[in-house]
């Protein structure tokens, strides 16, 4: 399932908490990659054997990230 299929999927817009399978596919990355960043992020909420990932802390911890405009990524 793609990026924007789920997310119509679930209504048209993000959930305040997702787990990582969903999380992963939301943000566009690995779901290993995606607990790291949450992990560093404080994001993970533990419900019982359950991780959630409040994805307003999660994205506020991926703004520093973002290149500017004018710069092109070397992919």
């Amino acid at each position: 399932m793609e990026k924007i299929e789920l997310i119509e999927a679930i209504g048209g817009t993000i959930p305040l908490y997702v787990r990582y399978n969903v999380g992963c596919k939301i943000f566009g990355m690995s779901q290993r990659e995606f607990e790291i960043l949450a992990d560093k992020a404080g994001a993970i909420h533990k419900v019982g054997k359950m991780n959630l990932v409040n994805t307003v802390v999660f994205n506020d911890f991926l703004q520093p990230y973002k290149l500017p405009p004018e710069s092109k990524s070397r992919m």
